[in-house]
């Protein structure tokens, strides 16, 4: 039982980057700008800046915090360096394609900020458990929270990120799938598939696209 008191840093002086700027990633930089932190995205295609309205307690007045927009084909180069450059917190909610796969490595952890933490949310094949583990031990690293894991699930009892210091392990809840909601999108996309498919038969489609909801890019990989 020790009582520990940390020393509290304002969000304003927080650099948060955002690995992806999808649905998933503009919905977390947007939560985050709100709660007053500097918050950058980074995205395989330029992505509109998010606008965001703050509150700065030391004014008691709403200001402008909007989030910076990085972008590039690969994560690699000036551009990417620089979305890297200071950031305080990486939070990555990027697909697993063949060129994200072990990309959170000891390379990418040296381009943050000292003492920078990691928050894993996309998957387990993102990250090279060795050179995270390598991080935290030099102190490049102070921290990382952990929800996903490769190649298993649940993380084998024996694993060193469940008793190392500087991780915190939750079970891949990050984002959980409730069974009637999942069987609801799975059958209307059945539905809106059907609807098309009769539409073209009498000649209604006209060439329209199927309106489905989060299709893949078999190009993209995701």
């Amino acid at each position: 039982r020790e009582w520990t008191q940390c020393a509290a840093v304002a969000a304003r002086d927080r650099r948060v980057g955002v690995l992806g700027a999808g649905v998933l990633g503009a919905d977390v930089a947007t939560k985050l700008a709100a709660l007053g932190f500097r918050v950058r995205t980074w995205s395989r295609t330029p992505k509109a800046a998010l606008k965001v309205t703050t509150i700065d307690h030391a004014a008691a007045s709403k200001v402008d915090n909007p989030v910076e927009s990085h972008s590039g084909p690969d994560l690699a180069g000036d551009a990417f360096d620089k979305f890297l450059e200071d950031v305080d917190i990486l939070v990555n909610v990027l697909p697993l394609t063949p060129a994200t796969t072990g990309f959170l490595d000891r390379a990418l952890f040296a381009k943050l900020a000292k003492g920078a933490a990691l928050v894993n949310l996309a998957r387990g094949a993102h990250v090279v458990p060795d050179d995270l583990i390598a991080a935290l031990d030099e102190g490049q690293l102070r921290g990382a929270l952990l929800d996903v894991f490769d190649p298993h699930e649940p993380l084998p009892e024996d694993h060193p990120l469940w008793t190392h210091p500087g991780v915190r392990v939750t079970p891949h809840v990050a984002a959980q799938t409730i069974p009637a909601e999942a069987a609801a999108q799975v059958v209307d996309a059945m539905r809106t598939l059907e609807a098309h498919a009769a539409a073209s038969s009498l000649g209604g489609g006209g060439g329209n696209p199927c309106l489905l909801l989060d299709v893949v890019d078999r190009s993209a990989g995701y």
